[in-house]
């Protein structure tokens, strides 16, 4: 049998892996991926799955699939960031870190919530 390549992207991106993304990890996999027939086009054979597993960041993507990450619900994580974003974001308090010139200097109102796992959830 064989699975469509954008189902294996999909869920990866559910878990917070952007494969076909970041630039230096899944370097290895991206290119094999391209190679079959574009980036999310291909049906992939066991034999091509088995070797993406075998590939560098293999293991990551296997984890990942069988929700093994160290975040292992990543859109239930990405939605409790999202709540307190909207929580804390009216607080207008306080003042720029002013130890750092760069950061007083930067615009009070601006505000963002990054967070990467160490897995590379993002």
């Amino acid at each position: 049998g064989k699975i469509h390549m954008s189902f294996i992207i999909d869920e990866l991106d559910i878990q917070g892996l952007k494969i076909l993304e970041e630039k230096i990890r899944f370097k290895e996999i991206r290119e094999f991926i391209k190679s079959l027939d574009g980036k999310k086009k291909a049906f992939i054979s066991l034999d091509d799955f088995t070797k993406i597993m075998d590939m560098k960041d293999g293991d990551l993507i296997k984890r990942a699939l069988l929700g093994k990450l160290i975040v292992p619900d990543f859109l239930e994580f990405t939605e409790s960031i999202k709540n307190i974003f909207s929580i804390v974001e009216g607080n207008t308090g306080g003042n720029n870190a002013s130890y750092i010139p760069q950061l007083a200097e930067v615009d009070p109102n601006l505000f963002a919530i990054a967070a990467c796992t160490v897995d590379g959830q993002q």
